[in-house]
């Protein structure tokens, strides 16, 4: 005996067929399966021998409960970015799907559903309606509850799923959907569920909020490969917000290596990422590598209404194509890497007109980002201000030493690496002399990790080594150290034993290079073969 049913394939769970037992009975077995889902059906049973056969008719009422679910949203990230500013993998909209389902989990189809979400700020809205826009048909209150503002009522599928996107306005804001349904539809019974939160935040970034540090200037890389630093990006967009993980920042530089053979780029997570560069070849003649960071992101603008978004006529910056400017001149020059975003083909000098996308950069004329100094080893200088100048020594007077104290002489000294830039960071400085100078104190005693911005075309253009001694050129960059020489008291605390001696300053790089530093007043040629400083006590 085969048996058969007149609901629609995979709605019941029938016994195919069965054997007859000696009574002449053959049994089977029926199941709903969502034959009815939302009203009593009555469903043809049909067992047939051969060409016999013969029906009955069965009521199959729907199920007394069920269950309202949240499935699933994409994208996965259950993050969205605001209107208008979608892009670098990011849409500007979420697609929820909902499912009702039976007692025994089936799909229900053909239900009315009713969504709200918890805010509409900004223009948020649901598949296009929000509390400016309703539905043109709301759902009764009895369907949607009596705090839906929304009433947006839609039907589930074969398989019980309904989907509602939700598009993000102008305003960042965390954010949640509601359903709620009537399970059976004549029960009165109210299911109802809500989306996991999703988050409509942040947006390209802003040139404005693009910022680049660097842990060290001033690294040991004239004379040594293999130095490094670390460069760091930061980005946020208009509201502040980090970008979203995974937005590139490119780095590109006029000497040494940066970042690693597999990208010359780092991703953000919590809009931050890193890349470090490293001293080899190439080095440039003045030692000072310019590093040129970018990301594609927004241009600034003026929000002169304060509706978060930019309209047609509101002021803006608009930014030309940007390029690496190796000479440190403010000027492209033949040979300068270029980065073409408006035309790959030419190379922009102005912006395109209109307030859109672009490369951000930092590290290039009239945007400065941080500067790797390649500092040299073996070749320290120390620059003493002409004050302190009297025919070619020092001259500690007369009255420094009394019966009851000795004053000590503080001389300020400039130190660089001999090309005009600073010593290696953490390089040591200690003064070496004899009497009558009982001792002399170097503070700080090591030169200190520099952070310095550019290129600046007065202080680092034309690409050579700044020859300059005047402690007032701008070309010059080195620290300021304080020389403490305290002389030696006389017996019996009648003043100072006078008298002469020579006092070395000796560096020492992290690289373990110990040189006598050239000492030169303020205002002498660097060949002046001076690597000790005459003291004389008065």
């Amino acid at each position: 005996v085969t048996f058969s049913s007149s609901c629609p394939p995979g709605k019941v769970t029938l016994t195919t067929s069965a054997t007859t037992l000696p009574n002449g009975t053959a049994q089977g077995t029926l199941t709903d399966a969502g034959c009815a889902p939302t009203a009593p059906v009555d469903v043809n049973v049909t067992a047939s021998i051969d060409a016999d056969s013969k029906s009955q008719t069965l009521r199959i009422n729907p199920p007394t409960s069920g269950s309202l679910r949240f499935e699933s949203v994409n994208p996965s990230s259950r993050s969205i970015t605001l209107k208008g500013q979608g892009g670098v993998g990011r849409q500007e909209f979420a697609t929820l799907v909902f499912r009702l389902v039976d007692l025994a989990g089936n799909g229900v189809p053909n239900a009315n559903v009713c969504f709200d979400a918890t805010t509409y700020v900004g223009g948020l809205n649901l598949d296009g309606f929000n509390t400016n826009s309703l539905p043109p048909t709301q759902g009764p209150e009895a369907l949607c509850g009596a705090d839906n503002v929304l009433r947006y009522v839609k039907r589930t599928q074969e398989d019980g799923t309904v989907t509602v996107q939700v598009n993000s306005g102008t305003t960042p804001t965390p954010v949640r959907v509601r359903a709620r349904t009537l399970y059976p539809a004549n029960s009165g019974t109210a299911l109802q569920t809500v989306s996991d939160s999703l988050s409509i935040s942040t947006g390209l970034a802003l040139q404005s909020s693009f910022d680049v540090s660097i842990s060290s200037s001033n690294i040991e890389g004239r004379d040594i490969s293999g130095s490094t630093t670390t460069i760091t990006a930061r980005l946020a967009d208009y509201f502040g917000n980090p970008v979203p993980d995974g937005t590139v920042v490119n780095f590109i530089a006029s000497g040494g290596a940066v970042c690693t053979a597999q990208s010359g780029s780092c991703s953000t997570v919590n809009g931050v990422c890193s890349c470090t560069l490293t001293s080899q070849e190439f080095r440039p003649a003045d030692g000072r590598v310019v590093v040129l960071a970018y990301a594609v992101g927004l241009e600034d603008y003026v929000d002169s209404n304060s509706n978060n978004v930019y309209d047609a006529g509101e002021p803006f910056t608009d930014l030309p194509d940007a390029f690496l400017d190796a000479n440190k001149d403010g000027l492209l020059s033949a040979g300068e890497r270029t980065l073409r975003y408006q035309n790959p083909n030419v190379y922009s000098p102005t912006g395109d007109g209109k307030r859109d996308s672009a490369h951000l950069r930092r590290g290039v004329p009239g945007i400065p980002g941080p500067m790797v100094i390649f500092s040299a080893s073996n070749s320290p200088t120390v620059i003493i201000p002409a004050a302190y100048n009297e025919s070619g020594a020092i001259r500690i007077p007369a009255g420094s030493c009394s019966p009851s104290a000795v004053t000590p002489f503080p001389v300020s000294v400039w130190i660089e690496d001999g090309f005009g830039n600073p010593a290696p960071a953490g390089s040591g400085v200690a003064a070496v002399g004899g009497a009558p100078i009982v001792g002399g104190a170097v503070s700080p005693a090591a030169v200190p990790n520099l952070v310095i911005g550019g290129p600046f075309v007065a202080r680092d253009g034309s690409n050579v080594p700044k020859t300059s001694t005047s402690l007032t050129d701008v070309t010059l960059i080195g620290t300021v150290h304080q020389l403490t020489l305290t002389p030696v008291a006389a017996a019996g605390g009648t003043g100072c034993i006078t008298g002469g001696t020579n006092v070395e300053l000796r560096v020492s790089t992290p690289r373990g290079i110990a040189t006598s530093a050239r000492i030169l007043f303020e205002g002498e040629p660097r060949s002046t073969a001076r690597f000790a400083v005459p003291v004389v006590v008065e």
